[in-house]
């Protein structure tokens, strides 16, 4: 498991904040000793010395592994991903609100309430006894169950249930309904089961909520950048991210370079934030493109028309949901998402993710050539 951040004094602390090979810093999971691998090929992380835990980390989100969905456009990709993202953070953000030790206490506060609205009322089962075994249960891991099935009363005629299975007021007095309690507590006793596992998750969920946030924002800092570079000649591009200043950057590539061109002149064609991952998905998309110049290899050589599309596609990275159809960029983000078939004679159709566009004739026009480029 690589880990980006680890626990030092009870902080997170990143990977750039120590020197390679074994350190103090603490897995955030099991809460054994880290090395910090610090290598020229790799991205920088965090590894345990020795046998390594087996918890999920969050960072599958930003490093990418495996086979990749290729034939799609980087900006629907995009999309898609950070889409992803954030419905992951904020399933653990509910998560842990689920867990929050306040709230949790507030529900236990709240049930007792509940039961003692009934007290004084038609109802067998000792209202107090049931609240003291709430205390005892919520305090006491080896406690037995509070006994909501002791509660009977005709006023419950929502009926009763043992979590699975229902029955009616009267059913309840036969023998094999014993261990039923009122629906009315379904909620509260389904809640009261998971209690302790609430509280064992939560530190787990704190930590990895917040490896999460940390890793987003390290992940935030990278630029993307596409280049074109004019080396004695001839043009090649470039894919990267830096989270230095563009221009830093540009001057170390060019020295780069120097090895193998005399004459290299630079030009950024593209630059984002936020979309680090695409660095990885763009060389497996484009690797017949790719041009190795010496160890090199973030290099790729592109046709005119190709490179038109891919400018287009980049700048549609820009739009977090579809351009107005006034916008020039519309027509783009149509070709990138729709089905790839082109309906009717004269008036010229397309479904974009099962809604019917009609187009006017420079959608139409424009559209067809940009699919002439790819059937090449």
């Amino acid at each position: 498991m690589k880990l980006p951040f680890g626990i030092k004094n009870g902080k997170f602390i990143h990977i750039s904040e120590v020197n390679s090979g074994r350190t103090e810093v603490l897995c955030p999971y099991c809460q054994n000793k880290l090395m910090a691998k610090k290598g020229r090929i790799k991205r920088h992380h965090f590894a345990h010395d020795g046998v390594g835990c087996t918890q999920h980390f969050s960072a599958n989100f930003f490093d990418l592994a495996g086979r990749l969905p290729t034939q799609l456009a980087l900006s629907v990709y995009a999309i898609k991903k950070l889409t992803k993202i954030e419905q992951f953070y904020q399933t653990l953000k509910a998560q842990k609100d689920g867990l929050n030790h306040q709230k949790n206490e507030e529900r236990v506060v709240a049930i007792k309430a509940k039961l003692k609205q009934l007290d004084g009322q038609k109802t067998t089962g000792n209202i107090h006894t049931i609240i003291d075994q709430i205390n005892r249960f919520v305090t006491h891991k080896i406690a037995p169950f509070p006994d909501f099935h002791t509660l009977r009363s005709d006023s419950f005629k929502t009926g009763y249930t043992d979590g699975k299975r229902t029955c009616t007021v009267a059913e309840i007095k036969d023998d094999k309904y014993e261990f039923f309690y009122p629906k009315l507590f379904h909620a509260d006793v389904k809640f009261l089961h998971q209690y302790h596992q609430k509280t064992y998750n939560n530190k787990e969920l704190t930590h990895k909520l917040g490896l999460f946030e940390k890793d987003f924002a390290y992940f935030q800092q990278f630029n993307l950048y596409f280049l074109e570079l004019m080396v004695d000649h001839k043009k090649i591009y470039k894919i990267g991210l830096t989270s230095r200043p563009i221009n830093t950057r540009l001057k170390e590539i060019e020295q780069d370079l120097k090895a193998f061109y005399l004459n290299i002149n630079i030009r950024v064609l593209f630059q984002q934030k936020g979309v680090a991952f695409l660095e990885t998905f763009f060389k497996n998309k484009y690797a017949n493109q790719q041009v190795k110049i010496g160890q090199l290899t973030e290099y790729f050589s592109f046709p005119a028309d190709m490179l038109s599309l891919l400018l287009k596609d980049l700048n549609l990275l820009n739009f977090k949901k579809a351009p107005n159809r006034t916008q020039k960029e519309w027509i783009d983000w149509v070709f990138f998402n729709f089905s790839g078939k082109i309906y009717g004679y004269v008036d010229k159709s397309v479904y974009v993710n099962n809604e019917k566009f009609i187009l006017n004739p420079h959608e139409a026009l424009a559209l067809e050539q940009m699919q002439a480029v790819t059937n090449l």
